[in-house]
This record gives structure tokens, sequence and C-alpha cells, in this order.
């Protein structure tokens, strides 16, 4: 896979002397990432509970009660954390600085609260950290928290400023983002500087940050859009379906008319049965995705997301039980079809 990989990057840029041991060693190191993220992820949170004993000696020693000092000792513990993470390589010293820096963030935050600094001005204190962050330091979990507090302080802003209609364009830019990056996996990775270490983590960070701003716009009342925010989300929602069923046909190098025929059709269909439902078809296209990309995580991550909002959308319907049921049959039925179609050309 890797050396297909390889010859990818060759055919993009002919002109273009690559570093092939280069390459190699990146995506091994990638692979080694995946393999341990689960552990890190774990081992995160019991450093959490660790940092917990800290946080407590704080609260009674009283410098709780002084903002300053919260400011002092997060900003401190911040920067302690991104060196010690940048200059050591061990599991458990990891852990202490990703739980480190977390604390830290907190700190920051209830200081600024406590000297009763206005919201956005914390929002935009919180993104310029992520943005730090990922400039200085670009290990896996670091760079995956930093971009999720980059990510999130902007869905704030859009809450505390009540401009919920926004969310459907932060949708769409990282909707767009996320295709981009899927599909350039060989661009990034040839190239020498801070975004081939940033690649891997921004990538799952998009991946997260997109599942859970469709689960907001997924939960029955939560957040209403405006009738021409959402159409225009669904339409670009269906138009990045159709646009990767086009990317995956190619690269399964499907050329009859017919097969292609068949493909677009199956794949309108699905976007016009569930077109309002534009959670159901972002968590489709996050599948093809992942398969495109063969990351069995995200591919995990996205069919977990895809059955979660199959889920919303049914007791979400204010229909009879009899159409919610057609509804959904009709797209069990392409969906099968369209999975039959794949494979049956898969294996052709």
């Amino acid at each position: 896979m890797i050396k297909d990989k390889i010859l990818k990057i060759k055919e993009l840029f002919p002109e273009t002397e690559l570093n092939e041991s280069k390459i190699i060693s990146i995506y091994k190191t990638e692979q080694q990432n995946n393999l341990s993220v689960t552990i890190k992820i774990l081992s995160v949170f019991g450093g959490l509970f660790a940092t917990l004993a800290f946080i407590a000696f704080i609260a009674i020693s009283g410098i709780w009660d002084s903002a300053t000092a919260l400011e002092i000792i997060g900003f401190t513990i911040i920067g302690f954390a991104l060196f010690l993470h940048k200059k050591v390589k061990n599991l458990l010293l990891d852990t202490f600085s990703i739980s480190a820096y977390l604390v830290g963030v907190v700190l920051v935050v209830f200081g600024l609260n406590s000297m009763h600094i206005s919201e956005n001005t914390i929002i935009f204190i919180v993104f310029l950290i992520g943005v730090i962050s990922l400039i200085i330091n670009q290990s896996y979990i670091l760079s995956f928290i930093a971009f999720l507090l980059l990510e999130g302080s902007v869905l704030f802003y859009f809450q505390e400023n009540h401009i919920k209609e926004m969310l459907s364009v932060f949708i769409i830019v990282n909707l767009i983002l996320t295709t981009f990056i899927f599909f350039n996996e060989a661009f990034f990775y040839s190239l020498k500087n801070k975004l081939t270490d940033l690649y891997a983590p921004v990538r799952v960070a998009f991946v997260v940050v997109l599942l859970f701003s469709m689960s907001i716009i997924s939960i029955k009342n939560n957040v209403i859009l405006p009738f021409l925010y959402q159409t225009f989300l669904s339409l670009v929602v269906a138009f990045s379906f159709l646009f990767v069923v086009y990317k995956i046909a190619v690269k399964m190098q499907i050329k009859d008319r017919k097969s292609v025929f068949i493909l677009v059709i199956i794949a309108l269909l699905i976007s016009g049965i569930a077109f309002f439902a534009s959670q159901i078809i972002v968590a489709l296209t996050l599948i093809l995705l992942s398969y495109y990309v063969h990351s069995k995580m995200l591919f995990v991550l996205s069919i977990l997301s895809f059955l979660l909002f199959i889920g919303f959308y049914y007791y979400n319907l204010d229909e009879t039980l009899l159409y919610k049921s057609i509804v959904l049959m009709a797209l069990g039925l392409l969906f099968l079809s369209f999975n039959i179609f794949i494979l049956k050309k898969a294996n052709a």
C-alpha cells in the first residue's frame, strides 16, 4: 500500500525528486501512531484523574481565589507541557504532559472568567492557545487536542453571539477541508515541513469536529437552522457525497458507462431521500473517505456515527411509524445496492 501511494505521488509530481525512504518512514510512524493512539487516549484519561489532586491542592491552598495566580500557573503549566511533550518521547511523560496541558487550559479559562473578561475575549485567547500549540508542537495527541481547542472556540463563538445559523457555514467549510485533506494525503506526505507531522492528527480532529457539529443539529429542537441555510448545507453535503463516490469509482477503475450510470443513480437516490438528513450523508461520506485512505479507526468511528445519526433521524421525524419505516427501508435498500455494486466491481 505504501508503494502504491509513492507511485501516486510520482504521478502527481513527476518532476520532483522523492526521498522514498523518508516517505516510507513517515507512513510507518503514522501506523505506529494509529496503533498506540487508543492506549495514549486511555492514558490521558488516567492522567486526568491524577491531576485532580493538583487541582484540589490549588483549591485548598487558596490560590483558586486569585485570578492572577490562576493565570500565571495556567500559562506556566501550558508552556511546560508543550516543552516536555516536544523534548521527551516517553508514554508516561507524554500522558503527564497532555494531562498538564488540559489542566493548564482549564486554569487559564477559570482565571480569565474570574477577572470578568468578556466571553469573546476568552474564546479568542483559547483559539490563540490552540494555534500556538500547533506551531510549537506537532506530536499526535497534543496536536489533536490543540486543533479541537481551535475548532471548539469557533463553535463557542457562534453559540455565545447567538449566530447559530453560522453553524451550517462552519460545517460546510469543515466538510470541504476534510474532503480536501483526505484526497491529498500523498501531497501532504511529500512535503518536508510541519504540515507532514500535523496531517494525521488534524485529519482525525477534522472528522471528530465534523461529526460533533452534525450531532448538534441532529438533536431535535436543539439548533433550528433557517430554511435557506439548511437547504444550502444539504446541497453542499449532497454534492460532496457525489464527488467522493466519483473519486472512489476512479480509484476502482470503473470505466464502462453503464456501471458509472448505475453508481450515479444510486448515489443520487440516496442524496435525494436523505436530502434534509444531511448528517446521514456526512457520515456515509466519511465512511467512503476512510475506505479511500484505508484508515480502520476512522472507518469504525464513521460507521458508529452513521448508526447514531440514523437513530436521530428516525426519532426526530414527526411522521407516522409507517412513513418512517418506508423511508428507512428505502434507504436501507439503496445502501445495500450501493454496497453490493461496490463489492462486485472490487472483485471484478
